[in-house]
């Protein structure tokens, strides 16, 4: 028998369709991927299916072993369901069917296509001039696909901040975006952290960064009431008994009272604490 004869007949036995609609899914969610082929579900004798684009490949799962891990076949049409998509998904997924009586077959190869990003860091640090406090947040991510200008959304205490007011400035350059708060009081403690958005052929893309917070460090003046009584006591013991040891621990305390002082003389200094990433603050809003 001649190749091309055997061709031939392998074509009438086999009926190869190439899928010419991409499937397209966020990293971290579900898809199903149909098995097609438009066969009757009683008209189905087996389902296989197959990672790449040849039926030679590892099986995925089929008619007698239904779910494999994150692989499934959900219905009696056979479709493939593939639950928490990974970026490792990706490429070709090929499905055989074999009619009853088993002389004919349907195979169908679909592209499957991955959108996934990396979530942001938030680091953080402060400026002094002319005894003006701001802050400067500086929100950076590393890879994204497909490769689009994201749409970075500053959060403060879980809502989303104004940045277009006098005192936030927003700088945007490569993959980071930095935000600075100027003049900074009461209002601006909390909790910031910014949220990376790119919208794809599946829908939003969102991952939120670590969060940063501006503190206020703590008053001393309870410390400082405290350490001027015994200051006072200890002087007036030491004229009282006229004791050298006396004398000098009303001289410890003194130059312990100045220190007091000048730590309350900065007792609005703000400081930024860097909270390590433990989880997506899925609860902030996303803009659209």
């Amino acid at each position: 028998m001649s190749t091309f004869v055997f061709l031939y007949l392998l074509f009438l036995i086999e009926h190869v369709i190439a899928s010419d609609v991409i499937i397209s899914v966020i990293e971290g969610e579900s898809i199903t991927i149909p098995a097609g082929g438009g066969i009757r579900k009683d008209e189905i004798h087996s389902i296989s299916w197959f990672k790449g684009q040849q039926i030679r490949h590892q099986v995925i799962v089929n008619s007698v072993n239904r779910q494999s891990g994150r692989f499934s076949i959900v219905n009696a049409y056979g479709d493939l369901m593939i639950q928490n998509v990974s970026r490792e998904d990706a490429g070709y997924y090929t499905v055989q069917v074999v009619k009853s009586g088993g002389e004919n077959q349907e195979t169908m190869i679909y592209p499957l296509d991955v959108y996934y990003m990396d979530f942001p860091t938030l680091t953080s640090n402060t400026k002094n001039n002319n005894d003006s406090k701001y802050i400067i947040f500086h929100c950076q991510w590393s890879e994204i696909y497909p490769k689009m200008k994201p749409n970075v959304t500053w959060i403060h205490n879980s809502n989303i901040l104004d940045t277009k007011i006098f005192k936030h400035n927003v700088i945007r350059e490569g993959r980071s975006n930095t935000l600075v708060v100027y003049q900074v009081s009461e209002n601006d403690f909390g909790n910031y952290a910014c949220r990376v958005t790119v919208e794809t052929m599946a829908g939003y893309m969102s991952k939120t960064s670590n969060i940063g917070e501006i503190i206020r460090a703590l008053d001393s003046t309870s410390p400082t009431c405290i350490s001027t009584t015994v200051l006072i006591l200890a002087v007036i013991a030491s004229f009282a008994i006229g004791s050298f040891p006396t004398c000098a621990i009303a001289g410890f305390l003194y130059k312990r009272q100045v220190g007091l002082k000048e730590n309350k003389s900065k007792d609005n200094d703000l400081q930024y604490q860097d909270l390590q990433y433990a989880s997506p603050l899925s609860h902030y809003p996303v803009s659209k």
